[in-house]
């Protein structure tokens, strides 16, 4: 998962995740439409979560 410090860009077509089969200039994409997102909100950092499947 991917967001800034603060928030994240739900509600979007933005990726829910990444997987290895992503590559760089897929990734780098991505990045720029989330800049777009977030616009002069982006408080400063990004914030890139590893997923994990969790047991219930």
């Amino acid at each position: 998962m991917i967001k800034d410090y603060v928030k994240s860009v739900k509600g979007t077509d933005f990726p829910k995740f990444f997987d290895k089969n992503t590559t760089q200039d897929e990734l780098d994409n991505w990045m720029n439409v989330f800049y777009k997102y977030r616009g002069n909100l982006l408080t400063g950092g990004i914030c890139v979560k590893e997923f994990l499947p969790l047991k219930f």
